[in-house]
């Protein structure tokens, strides 16, 4: 029955708005009449949820009447609720020198002082955490850099793998996670098959696996060419290549065979080999027999 009532009394509570907005359009010369329609009005706000325009009306009230309990009390409830901490703080600080043992007025001080020493905290982790991605990529650098890998320029760019990089990682370094423990490097590789202009995306590749531990999977169930070509794509019949980012400047573009069993380490310490600035290792594969491999020599 309470439930009823209470659904009942909500549910003319924007008729009491409405009501309370009439009078304060009104002629009043009667401050006091002024003062407790806005007070009124304020607290049908408070009981609607409608936090900024009680905050508003309180304050209106306090303009008439600056000891108005009601208002201070209903003014510090609506900034609470919007997490206007300080609001709440200052406007509790005047109601208890009115009445400085106001039990209400002592519970929402104590919410409003609680809430900020949070803010105040996550503020603290918000920046500490900026200041760990601020300097996340120089380490990432310095621990590449320790472990003989050169980086190079961005070779290949996919809204899409960006995308995945982002839900695995830190998107700047290409979903790049690294074992605290172990300081092992974990990329995120792609796999272009040029002959069919298509990709593969290979999450949670540790520098310590071979290459072929993760290209026999993605062979297995090749889904680009027609049947017969995807035959020809097995990891005995199929070369791995990367590019070689030197070429850039030369007429034509050079690739450099890699042996299948290699770890992906021994890869990118070779001479030759430069990691993408996007920190993605990049291998293209192609069918010993396809007409595009002669491209690769």
């Amino acid at each position: 029955m309470k439930d009823y009532k209470e659904a009942q009394l909500r549910k003319h509570l924007p008729d009491a708005v409405h009501f309370y907005s009439e009078g304060l359009k009104q002629k009043i010369t009667d401050m006091k009449l002024k003062a407790t329609l806005h007070c009124n009005r304020a607290h049908v706000h408070l009981q609607l949820k409608n936090y900024a325009s009680a905050i508003s009306d309180s304050l209106e009230c306090l303009k008439l009447e600056p000891q108005n309990m009601k208002a201070l009390y209903r003014l510090i409830k609506a900034a609470n609720a919007l997490e206007k901490w300080k609001v709440a703080i200052q406007y509790s600080e005047k109601a208890l020198k009115i009445e400085p043992q106001n039990a209400a007025i002592l519970k929402e001080r104590e919410f409003a002082e609680n809430g900020l020493i949070k803010k105040h905290e996550q503020l603290i982790k918000q920046k500490e955490q900026q200041r760990i991605e601020k300097e996340q990529p120089k380490k990432v650098v310095q621990l590449l850099k320790s472990k003989n890998i050169k980086i190079g320029t961005v070779e290949f760019q996919s809204a899409q793998f960006d995308q995945i990089a982002k839900e695995t990682g830190k998107s700047d370094l290409g979903g790049l996670q690294i074992d605290a423990e172990t300081q092992t490097i974990f990329f995120n590789a792609i796999f272009i098959y040029d002959q069919f202009r298509q990709t593969d995306f290979v999450q949670q590749f540790s520098e310590e696996d071979t290459i072929e531990e993760h290209l026999v999977e993605l062979l297995e169930q090749f889904p680009f060419g027609n049947p017969e070509d995807n035959k020809k794509y097995t990891l005995n019949n199929v070369k791995v290549f990367y590019w070689d980012q030197k070429s850039k400047t030369s007429i034509r573009d050079r690739f450099v065979e890699v042996n299948p069993k290699s770890k992906l380490i021994q890869v990118l310490n070779q001479e030759q080999y430069y990691l993408p600035s996007n920190f993605m290792p990049i291998f293209h594969v192609v069918a010993k027999d396809a007409p595009i491999i002669k491209d690769f020599y």
